[in-house]
């Protein structure tokens, strides 16, 4: 696991959460309600954190959870669980607007990997976003876009 998880993990996730992650890590038995507890309370702090609009919810109750576990879980897929291009980041030569939430609980040390291999990159970081900072600070979102969008104008 990556420092910057880690890091992550220790300063933002709530007490119940880490013993609950520490339990399932350790191989001890998590109740299924136990571990839908912890679920819902991830997703609401790290995923989104802001009610989900019809759409996102129509896609994540169409998704397919097997084939998501395919692509990421890496005891299924070590492939892409060891796949790294970040050495080659610095072949991307255009601007690059990289946005991320403050708690992305799914692409931690992401932003801040990408801004620095990407030479004409700008890093925006929203502070009250998880994952989708494109819902949860919609107006600020689209306030960031247009502004970088303006540069090329």
């Amino acid at each position: 696991m990556s420092e910057a998880r880690l890091n992550f993990e220790e300063e933002y996730f709530p007490k119940e959460l880490k013993r609950v992650l520490k339990k399932y890590n350790d191989g001890v038995k998590v109740s299924s309600d136990e571990m839908e507890e912890a679920i819902n309370k991830y997703n609401s702090l790290f995923y989104c954190r802001a009610e989900y609009p019809k759409y996102l919810s129509e896609a994540l109750n169409g998704k397919d959870f097997e084939t998501n576990q395919l692509i990421w879980n890496p005891v299924k897929n070590k492939e892409m669980a060891s796949y790294n291009i970040c050495d080659r980041l610095n072949e991307i030569k255009c601007p690059t607007l990289i946005m991320s939430g403050k708690y992305d609980g799914i692409s931690v040390g992401q932003a801040e990997l990408f801004n620095t291999g990407i030479k004409n990159s700008r890093h925006v970081e929203f502070i009250n976003s998880a994952h989708y900072s494109h819902i949860e600070q919609e107006m600020e979102f689209i306030t960031q876009v247009k502004g970088f969008l303006k540069g090329f104008v």
